[in-house]
């Protein structure tokens, strides 16, 4: 009997097909069919380069004052000049120049007040929600006391105090949005903390740190992620009123809540000049908000699967 040729199969051809799509292909495709998610991320990106690289395009010192040609509209108004495509302030001041510049300060304070916030919030957060007891009391107590705090009047407070100034304001709105990082990661370490993994991290004798750091704090990114991006609107907004006031960032710094403040005794003959940073501000706000919600949309569990 002749022998026979049993045929072979590659079995790991399809194993790909099979397993599906990776977690970071799944992102991408989710993130994609997201249109609020692609709009605040192009138009966050689009700021992002503009206050970084307009300064390389537009050569123009924003500090730079020239009386002859205060107030000039912008180019799309009777009476512009040129040389100054938005106008010019009440001091002579480009306003381009310093819509760009002022755009690089609203982001530097947006990230590192994020940044000051999220590391208070989500320490005190996962260190509750893992330990509870006692240590869940007393972090609870802190969150409720700062709840009853009005962050505005205390950041007013501090302001006045110690003294207006860009660092002054990163530091006192750092210390004063954690609440919402910590009550998310909180709840979010709760449900971790009786899962199989971190039991089982746990039984194989690793230390509570190391647990916390290299096990529960990874499964909560997505949260803290998507609470980062609300933090940073809201700092952005509560520094753009502290200039307002006139205690935030000093002057002649160009921040945009600084231009809507200098710009309020013109705003019947020259309305533009409150316009252009209200509108570079709100576009702004709108753009953070729109990632968050979109982030929030892509990273939530009913749609992972």
């Amino acid at each position: 009997m002749a022998d026979r040729v049993i045929p072979t199969v590659k079995v790991d051809a399809g194993l790909n097909d099979i397993a599906g799509p990776t977690p970071l292909q799944l992102f991408a495709h989710r993130s994609l069919r997201n249109p609020g998610l692609l709009l605040g991320t192009g138009f966050l990106l689009a700021i992002a380069a503009i206050s970084f690289l307009g300064p390389l395009v537009f050569d123009l010192d924003p500090y730079g004052q020239n009386l002859l040609k205060r107030l000039k509209p912008p180019f799309w108004m009777a009476g512009s000049d040129p040389a100054h495509l938005l106008g010019t302030d009440h001091l002579g001041r480009d306003y381009l120049s310093r819509l760009v510049h002022g755009a690089r300060i609203s982001l530097s304070i947006g990230f590192l007040v994020a940044a000051v916030s999220g590391a208070i919030g989500v320490t005190l957060g996962i260190v509750a929600g893992y330990f509870r007891g006692s240590i869940d009391a007393a972090v609870m107590f802190f969150v409720t006391a700062r709840l009853a705090t009005p962050i505005i009047l205390v950041a007013l407070a501090v302001v006045a105090v110690v003294g207006s100034s860009l660092q002054t304001v990163i530091l006192v709105l750092g210390l004063l949005l954690w609440d919402r990082y910590a009550l998310v990661t909180r709840s979010v370490t709760l449900q971790l903390r009786e899962q199989e993994f971190v039991i089982a991290a746990r039984a194989a004798g690793f230390s509570q740190a190391r647990v916390l750091l290299f096990t529960v704090l990874p499964n909560i990114a997505n949260p803290i992620i998507v609470v980062a991006t609300l933090e940073m609107a809201q700092a952005i907004l509560l520094e753009a009123a502290l200039s307002f006031l006139g205690l935030g960032v000093e002057a002649p710094l160009p921040s945009w809540g600084l231009m809507v403040s200098e710009g309020k005794e013109y705003l019947l003959f020259d309305p533009w000049v409150i316009a252009i940073p209200g509108i570079a501000l709100l576009l702004l706000v709108l753009s953070i908000n729109l990632v968050g919600d979109g982030l929030r949309d892509v990273t939530a569990p009913e749609g992972r699967t």
